[in-house]
């Protein structure tokens, strides 16, 4: 099926929009860079630190959709204003209460619920950021060119991934919890260039948007596949810092900088292969999706192997490799399948089953790890085999 001619805005993409990406890409890789070792420094274990992420994956989950579909109805500008809002308050909200268990001000177990509930809160907010970013663009672009101009939504959040962690490298030597701060500022300062920004117009005019259901053929198979292929990458950035302290022996304020570099290095990766190879060549949903997963096995391989600082950098060139190529891969693959009135559900939905991968990866990484520490990484790369088979033998609906 051919997606439906969508009426356009004069530019697929904004300024204000690409900021408020890019600092949720800065906020994610950072959250992965510090929460580790701040949360053992509070005497959490491993699988209590998984429980942050997988509430606040739930929240996610289940907000994606909803407003994916609400930007449908009411327009991009409201919902991403609105998540930017509550991402930025969130942001802050989760740097203090983690410095109220720093500081020794409460008890752990305390610190530990309040920072599970305002991350829920702020994923439940913020969530329909990333698809109402997807179908903005969606609906600006044809459909043959479609997972290519989706990449651009990938190469915001991963120069976030960059930016991030190099700010983050700088500040944890004044405060561990200074970049959460920082990137919590900037995102309402984001909030409000969106508003100002971008027109408020609704995303479509004529009839009212289709409701779309998961198990709608047309996108089923993407959704499942990006929900498992996410599993694996939630998990391995959950596990990685506490691969790199015990591997390499580090101090906390260490392990946060090697981190953040390995991070760094994946979004530098990530935006050069969008810049100088995707965004020039003609590639469809299907050819990313193929090249990024098996980029992600070279990756899991290469987090198998290494045991020196340089060695996990290194594991930053397929990573990089796989963040600009499959997530886009799976939502123009859904985005190409649907009509002009349906863009924003599409889109909302591989969001949340992106998140899904989020609620359970973590987790299950984390108990792997506390098990056998090279467990997760060969459940990783089983993950990406399979998929990659799957890729290989099946095609996105024809444009």
């Amino acid at each position: 099926m051919t997606a439906a001619t969508i009426a356009s805005p004069s530019k697929p993409t904004n300024p204000g929009l690409l900021a408020s990406l890019l600092l949720i890409g800065g906020a994610n890789s950072v959250l992965f860079s510090v929460l580790p070792p701040a949360g053992r420094h509070l005497g959490f274990v491993e699988w209590q630190i998984g429980l942050i992420v997988a509430f606040s994956a739930v929240a996610y989950m289940v907000a994606a959709a909803w407003w994916g579909r609400t930007s449908d109805i009411k327009g991009r500008r409201y919902v991403v204003v609105t998540g930017m809002v509550g991402f930025g308050l969130g942001g802050i909200a989760f740097a203090a209460v983690l410095d109220v268990g720093l500081l020794g001000i409460a008890p752990a177990m305390l610190v530990l619920i309040l920072l599970i509930g305002v991350r829920i809160a702020q994923s439940a907010i913020s969530g329909g950021v990333y698809p109402a970013a997807q179908a903005y663009i969606a609906e600006a672009t044809p459909p043959e060119k479609r997972a290519v101009a989706l990449s651009g939504v990938t190469a915001a959040f991963a120069l976030g991934t960059i930016l991030g962690p190099a700010m983050a490298g700088l500040l944890v030597e004044i405060r561990i919890t200074l970049p959460l701060y920082v990137i919590g500022l900037l995102s309402l300062f984001a909030a409000q260039w969106c508003f100002v920004s971008m027109r408020p117009r609704p995303a479509s005019t004529g009839e009212r948007p289709l409701r779309l259901s998961a198990r709608d053929p047309r996108v089923a198979l993407w959704i499942v596949m990006a929900m498992v292929y996410f599993v694996s990458v939630a998990g391995t950035q959950q596990i990685l810092g506490f691969t790199v302290q015990d591997r390499l022996a580090l101090d906390v304020a260490a392990t946060a900088r090697v981190t953040s570099m390995v991070f760094m290095a994946g979004g530098l990766v990530a935006v050069l292969f969008q810049v100088l190879v995707v965004r020039r060549s003609k590639w469809s949903a299907a050819t990313l999706m193929i090249v990024g997963l098996l980029a992600s096995v070279v990756m899991q391989v290469g987090l198998l192997l290494a045991r020196d600082a340089w060695q996990f950098v290194a594991v930053a060139l397929p990573l990089g490799i796989s963040f600009a190529c499959v997530s886009p891969g799976f939502s123009a693959a859904a985005s190409i399948a649907v009509s002009a009135r349906e863009q924003g559900a599409a889109a909302g939905l591989v969001a949340a089953a992106q998140a899904g991968g989020f609620l359970v990866g973590p987790l299950m990484f984390a108990v792997l790890y506390q098990f056998a520490p090279a467990s997760p990484f060969l459940v990783g790369l089983g993950i990406a085999a399979v998929l990659l088979l799957l890729a290989l033998s099946r095609k996105p609906i024809a444009t």
